[in-house]
């Protein structure tokens, strides 16, 4: 079972874990499809010595499930805001380093034309149409076993980024006091478990805002500390 859910997928293995306006995932298949991503991304970004990985898409289950997969991989995540154009996340894609792109059906055609001028020749995308130079999400997992990965890795923090109002978008870290550092992953998601327990483990939570976004990425860690989310493409107040 993988590090950021073995526990839940123990203790509640039928109750959801996930959920947007498509489908609903529990726990035991969120701790297998994690696995899976997670030793994809290990296959993907071996020997690489700088290794990051860019999100471009709206709220879907797939979005946390690249983030975590990359905190279990050891592997920085940046979340980009599916807004921008090329040239933005060209950008962003050549000043981060990122050396693969996840894409959503909304975001397919803006990703692989940026990845294409950065040279990144893996772009990974959901629910999107065959495209040259895009390898389906499905596919993609299918190349990752689904054991557990070692959680002997140390985590690293995501890569966020101003909205460049004064300029070019700068890069920032997660600070500690949002990410805490410790040696393992298996410690960091102990510690998550543990903030979780510690706040009563009150209802699932809802993610309205873009997950690009410092507090939607906070509820995506604390996915992997037992808290189950429900996502919104966007928001609605009826819907809400």
């Amino acid at each position: 079972m993988s590090v950021a859910t073995a526990q839940s997928a123990l203790e509640h293995p039928h109750e959801f874990a996930l959920i947007d306006e498509r489908q609903s995932i529990d726990w035991t298949s969120l701790d297998r499809i994690l696995n899976q991503a997670t030793n994809a991304l290990l296959n993907a970004c071996s020997g690489l010595e700088d290794r990051r990985l860019a999100v471009f898409a709206p709220n879907a289950v797939e979005v946390p499930i690249a983030h975590l997969a990359a905190l279990q991989a050891g592997i920085s995540s940046v979340p980009v805001n599916f807004h921008l154009t090329a040239d933005e996340l060209e950008y962003i894609l050549r000043d981060s380093g990122s050396q693969l792109l996840f894409v959503g059906p909304e975001t397919a055609q803006v990703g692989l034309a940026a990845a294409g001028r950065v040279g990144i020749a893996a772009v990974v995308g959901w629910r999107t149409p065959p495209m040259d130079g895009l390898t389906a999400w499905d596919d993609w997992l299918a190349s990752g076993s689904a054991e557990a990965p070692a959680g002997e890795r140390k985590p690293v923090p995501h890569l966020h980024y101003t909205s460049g109002t004064t300029g070019r978008p700068k890069g920032t870290l997660t600070p500690p006091t949002m990410f805490p550092p410790t040696d393992t992953v298996e410690q960091f998601f102990d510690i998550l478990r543990a903030t979780w327990q510690a706040m009563g483990s009150p209802s699932p939570g809802l993610v309205v805002s873009p997950i690009n976004h410092t507090g939607p990425m906070g509820s995506i860690r604390m996915l992997g500390g037992g808290q189950a989310l429900v996502l919104m493409s966007r928001f609605d107040a009826e819907q809400v």
